[in-house]
């Protein structure tokens, strides 16, 4: 049995509202996984030898990680 499209819509409208939100801000949503990055590089020897707990935004952390 195929469930109906209300049905469908209700399983799939969570997963992709998301998706759609950062496409009106492609900018903030690159920054938000930077951001979310530098945290996880920060638990590393490598993330705090290059400091990227201080790191704000993108061209530090070119500076710092390229």
């Amino acid at each position: 049995m195929i469930p109906d499209k209300d049905t469908i819509n209700g399983i799939l409208q969570p997963l992709i509202s998301p998706w759609y939100d950062l496409l009106k801000n492609p900018r903030k949503a690159q920054n938000q996984v930077l951001d979310n990055l530098l945290i996880k590089y920060a638990k590393t020897d490598f993330g705090k030898n290059h400091g990227a707990l201080k790191l704000k935004d993108l061209e530090t952390y070119q500076k710092n990680f390229l």
